[in-house]
């Protein structure tokens, strides 16, 4: 039997030929035209609905029975030790939480993981190659779980709008605004981040529209470069002050990474919540930098370091000499409150 399974929903956009190339199970979400029951990408190509769309047809979405999603589980578990199911955001279908509830079920619990990373499309797509890699690297579906929710804010997309009669329909937006913006020609452009999808600038027009989408994500690109110059400037100082530029350490690149880390950290916690620009500015610096944080210990391995090469300290529980003498060997290597809780154990 095969160790991790992959499954995603057809809104992550992979096509059937795909889904068989990277072994993978893609699970079709229904939809209505004109009240008649379709499941994407089987019953109708994507050619056939954008070719309905401009005849004017009314479409609307929906999602899979429980027994449909438990079903494929069912399948899959025949031949996967664990699997792990990307849906669509929670944030824009409930078909996220509804399989969230049913892996929650005595028969999927610890074989089935619902990964909630706030992605459609080219996103959610690109996650699930990431979670195909990660599997053929040897990593748990725990692992990956956590890997693909922790690092969900680090993809975005931006959509011009040429029309917005499909807007109007789905009573995002009124017929009058609808009407106005054809008036004035304004090709709202649409940011969509993790589970939101929001207007991100109103422009006249689709050249301005492209232009206002490749200039946001030069500013990303902007941002992300500026924050990992000030790790490589914080790791040079650190060594520059300890007589080893040259050959910089590995510890040293950590202890660089993780005071940035904390000052921005600080920013956060003090920027007043009207100023929202620059509180996005820090949020932004703080999500590259942490991409760059050294793994912390867990609790267990906290625990076992402990045990292994602290017995005689540990023999006195005194609380105090304890982690005077652990922080000197842990910090930077493991979260302060988690060494704290464990000394705590000890000290009982």
């Amino acid at each position: 039997m095969k160790k991790i399974g992959i499954m995603t929903d057809s809104h992550s956009g992979i096509l059937t030929e795909e889904a068989e190339k990277l072994g993978i199970k893609v699970l079709p979400m229904p939809f209505y035209i004109d009240d008649e029951l379709y499941l994407e990408g089987v019953d109708l190509s994507r050619e056939e609905f954008y070719e309905k769309l401009r005849q004017g047809v009314n479409v609307s979405t929906s999602q899979p029975s429980p027994q449909e999603v438990m079903e494929t589980w069912d399948d899959m578990l025949k031949e996967y030790e664990t699997l792990i199911y990307i849906p669509i955001s929670s944030g824009l279908s409930g078909s996220c939480m509804t399989a969230q509830g049913l892996a929650q079920d005595e028969e999927y619990e610890g074989k089935v993981f619902v990964v909630d990373n706030g992605h459609v499309s080219t996103p959610l797509h690109r996650s699930v190659l990431d979670a195909v890699e990660m599997a053929e690297a040897g990593y748990s579906a725990v692992e990956i779980k956590k890997i693909l929710e922790e690092t969900k804010e680090q993809m975005v997309i931006y959509v011009g709008l040429s029309t917005l009669e499909y807007l109007k329909k789905g009573g995002r937006i009124s017929s009058t605004s609808a009407l106005l913006a054809n008036v004035l020609n304004i090709k709202p452009v649409m940011k969509f981040g993790t589970g939101v999808l929001d207007v991100y600038q109103k422009c006249r027009g689709m050249k301005k529209s492209r232009k206002a989408m490749i200039d946001a994500m030069k500013a990303r690109d902007k941002q992300r470069k500026d924050s990992i110059a000030v790790l490589v400037s914080a790791a040079k100082k650190l060594a520059i002050d300890a007589g080893c530029r040259e050959d910089i350490p590995d510890e040293m690149v950590d202890q660089a990474i993780l005071k940035e880390i904390k000052s921005v950290k600080e920013q956060i916690d003090t920027c007043p919540a009207d100023r929202t620009e620059l509180l996005e500015e820090y949020n932004a610096r703080l999500e590259v930098m942490s991409e760059f944080a050294p793994k912390m210990l867990s609790e267990d391995e906290v625990r076992a370091i402990l045990t292994e090469k602290f017995a005689d300290v540990l023999a006195t529980k005194n609380k105090g000499q304890i982690m005077k003498a652990v922080m000197a060997k842990l910090k930077g290597k493991a979260d302060g409150k988690v060494i704290n809780a464990v000394v705590a154990e000890y000290c009982k």
